[in-house]
């Protein structure tokens, strides 16, 4: 309601700035920043004549001071209106100036919004919080959800009839019409005329030419028919014609219609002749909450000319009743008569208007269709009786027989998520994964469409995990080898959702590495190979340490059996010492010598090997500084003596040692 009181007071606003304030000097037209009016312009403001005032032309600067000037005085709209005319003034740039003034104050809203969003409290100002915050209209929210409403939302669609095209040649002319006649030949001339509330033109040294009520082609046949007699050369058809004329049309005459009905904001509305009724519908913000989109009608002069759907446009796209409006023109919007909703796997959401015998598949096809996981077989529908609730089911052959109600509910489910001819096998297969399972199909078949077992594959015993028909699972076990060499006997027929493995042989024992420390450049841990001998192992781990001793190098290996039976043996592990030359070179003995499994490298370091040990002499002392031990037996004195001796100044009962 406040929308609506606002775009009343805002057309009486232009009305009324333009015909009952006193006059304004033409300085005064024009706002801070802003170009000023033309003086011819500026005249007219102030004048009874308004016809030549154009809309367009006043900066907002200036629509804003008239806006202030006018909310000091009452004027209706229909008062603002008939002033307006009665001064000259067209009911197209009435409709023009309405629009921006709208727009004006529409932008005005949404400043004062966002500035007192940004506006910081003042102290013992009280802070409105979401709870403080009235609900939300529960008819916005359905409005919202219904199929349609979002083309009356967007500002992109706007709906509005296109200037730029050709006069269709059945366009009735009424008052307000601008005619242009051009004529070129012989003789030149453009007349601009303006039909007159009487309905006719007036060209010079010609009577008045009636044209209210004709298409542009009769009123071309009448119009070129009287210049006939101006110009001698204008014969239409003749062979000797050096005369030609042309009718087109210029400014478009605005008409009035009114909206009622369940429509979000209805009433008047001044609208391009050329305006159809959805163009005047988006005007009104479309139907409200309640209103139909199926059953719109246009009365004119008391009786209904057209009834249409307007799903018929949003679905298929058809404008065949989207007529042309005439001056003083109804347009009706019903109560809606049923609307269900769907939800689900449909392409489409929402609540959707039906008619009494319209289908399921009807509201099917106007959500889009099924999406790719819907569950097509059956729906359910949530359906509302006198009493209570139900549930009801249709199958699908049902759909395009069964009506609906209004408040159904329809729920479009998914499909399982589950395979009904599925097979699985992983392992020491080349081609691990799903396969299709067909009918026949066995555990010989399945390694088959895996292209078979890799070298690797461990052949005494595989697995296949089966899903039994409580959904628990079974273990079955079977002989890979048996199964492969002799398919006849041992192979076992598949079901669905089974999965085979088959295990690898490396999956089947521990991991075998070697492990080298020590005086070696890196400790490694390196994964056995066949015939690796201690000198690959030494250049894994990049060699030796400046510390390394090649005359002490030792294996340990791990013990592989078991005592005698009812015996607990005593050795815990096996050990070998090898010399090894700096590049890696063993004697002629040891060369025969290979790695094992497990076996672990010990590099020893030479044993007279140390790294420089360092200690510091300071104080009173001839050379104090750093000094490198040279003697495992060196003493203090000794370290005294190295520094030059004592000083004069040295008090050698306090000397500490650190």
């Amino acid at each position: 309601m406040t929308i609506f009181v606002r775009f009343v007071f805002s057309l009486a606003t232009a009305g009324l700035l333009l015909l009952t304030l006193p006059a304004i000097p033409t300085a005064a037209l024009s706002g801070p920043g802003s170009a000023p009016i033309g003086t011819a312009q500026a005249q007219n403001l102030d004048a009874s004549d308004l016809s030549n005032v154009r809309a367009d032309d006043l900066s907002d600067e200036q629509l804003r001071n008239y806006i202030q000037r006018a909310r000091s005085q009452g004027i209706s709209e229909s008062e603002a209106l008939n002033m307006a005319r009665q001064r000259g003034m067209s009911a197209s740039e009435i409709s023009v100036l309405r629009d921006r003034i709208r727009q004006m104050e529409q932008q005005q809203e949404t400043d004062t919004a966002e500035t007192r969003e940004r506006r910081e409290p003042a102290r013992g100002e009280m802070v409105m919080t979401t709870r403080d915050l009235p609900d939300v209209d529960p008819q916005d929210n359905i409005l919202r959800r219904t199929f349609g409403s979002e083309v009356f939302r967007h500002e992109a669609v706007a709906f509005e009839p296109s200037r730029h095209v050709p006069t269709p040649k059945t366009y009735v002319l009424g008052s307000g019409d601008e005619i242009v006649i051009d004529i070129w030949g012989q003789a030149t001339a453009v007349h601009r005329l303006e039909i007159s509330p009487e309905g006719s033109v007036t060209i010079d040294n010609l009577g008045p030419i009636q044209l209210h009520g004709l298409t542009m082609q009769e009123a071309e046949e009448r119009i070129i028919g009287q210049l006939q007699s101006l110009y001698s050369g204008l014969r239409p058809g003749s062979a000797d014609q050096n005369t030609f004329a042309r009718v087109s049309l210029g400014q478009l005459r605005s008409i009035q219609v009114t909206v009622v009905g369940n429509v979000r904001t209805p009433g008047d509305y001044y609208v391009s002749s050329l305006s159809t009724v959805y163009n005047a519908l988006y005007r009104s913000g479309g139907p409200n909450a309640r209103g139909s989109f199926r059953e719109i009608r246009v009365i004119r002069d008391s009786e209904t000319v057209a009834e249409f759907d307007l799903y018929d446009f949003l679905i298929n796209g058809d404008q065949g009743d989207n007529i042309r409006l005439n001056d003083q023109d109804v347009i009706m919007v019903r109560p809606y008569d049923r609307r269900v909703d769907i939800t689900g796997e449909v392409k489409r959401t929402g609540l959707f208007q039906m008619k009494a015998d319209e289908t399921l598949a009807d509201l099917i096809r106007y959500a889009g269709d099924f999406t790719e996981n819907a569950y097509t077989r059956q729906l359910r529908i949530h359906r509302n009786t006198p009493v209570e609730r139900s549930i009801v089911t249709v199958n699908s052959e049902n759909f395009d027989r069964f009506r609906l109600q209004s408040g159904d509910e329809v729920f479009v489910g998914e499909i399982l998520d589950r395979f009904e001819n599925r097979v699985e096998i992983e392992g020491a297969v080349w081609r691990e994964g799903t396969f299709e399972l067909t009918e026949g199909m066995t555990l010989y078949d399945l390694i088959s469409e895996a292209d078979g077992l890799r070298p690797d594959a461990y052949r005494t015993r595989g697995i296949i995990n089966r899903l039994q028909d409580d959904f628990s699972f079974e273990l079955v076990a079977f002989d890979v080898a048996r199964v492969l060499e002799d398919p006849d006997r041992y192979d076992i027929p598949l079901k669905p959702e089974d999965h085979v493995r088959i295990q690898s042989i490396f999956d089947m024992r521990e991991e075998r590495t070697v492990d080298i420390s020590g005086a070696v450049q890196n400790d490694t841990t390196a994964a056995w190979r066949e015939n690796m001998t201690l000198e690959d192992l030494i250049l894994k781990a990049d060699g030796f340490r400046e510390s390394a001793s090649e005359a002490r190098i030792e294996v340990a290996r791990r013990i592989i059996g078991e005592a005698a039976p009812g015996e607990r043996g005593t050795q815990l592990a096996e050990t070998f010492t090898f010399e090894v030359s700096r590049d890696l070179e063993l004697r002629e003995e040891d060369k025969q010598f290979t790695l094992q499994p497990f076996d672990r490298v010990f590099v020893r370091h030479r044993p007279e090997y140390t790294v420089q040990r360092n200690i510091r002499v300071e104080g009173e002392v001839m050379y104090p500084g750093a000094y490198t031990l040279a003697d495992r037996s060196e003493r203090i004195s000794d370290v005294v003596a190295r520094s030059g001796g004592l000083t004069r100044e040295a008090y050698l009962p306090g000397a500490t040692l650190i």
